[in-house]
């Protein structure tokens, strides 16, 4: 559609790689995470710096998560490029595999969100509350703690 011939086989296969080359380069920031969560203050109830220090971890998990994701796509460019693609139609596949996982797959996260929680919440799967809110306006959120707090 997009002018690249892909089958539904090839397709899922390039899906796969790249989040199997998205789940490496986590895995390869996951000890800076793990250093930055270890190194923070404790979050006593309510007090100002863990509301920062909890919007710093967000905000850093996503933008390690976003660049693991644009690095993963980009670097199934070269592989439209070989199927037999022009270049243009290999960048506007990549562009709509990227706008896809940013969009939809930031917001399907955050609704099953197991892996962040919320400092003073216990630990649960699938929140009661799961559709109040999005992912968009908790990162607006969090960013704006950190800048204006």
């Amino acid at each position: 559609m997009l002018g690249v011939d892909l089958r539904v086989r090839e397709s899922l296969l390039a899906i796969l790689a790249s989040f199997t080359i998205a789940a490496a380069i986590l895995g390869a920031l996951s000890p800076i995470v793990g250093f930055l969560v270890w190194n923070a203050p404790p979050f006593s109830q309510g007090s100002r710096s863990m509301t920062a220090t909890f919007s710093l971890i967000q905000v850093i998990a996503v933008a390690m998560i976003a660049f693991a994701g644009i690095a993963a796509n980009l670097r199934l460019l070269d592989g439209l490029r070989r199927i037999g693609g022009t270049d243009s139609a290999a960048r506007k596949v990549v562009f709509a595999w990227l706008a896809g996982n940013l969009f939809f797959g930031s917001q399907l996260c955050w609704i099953l969100r197991p892996f962040f929680g919320s400092p003073h919440l216990p630990v649960e799967f699938l929140r009661p509350n799961a559709f109040e809110g999005n992912f968009y306006e908790t990162v607006f959120n969090a960013v704006w703690t950190l800048l204006f707090s």
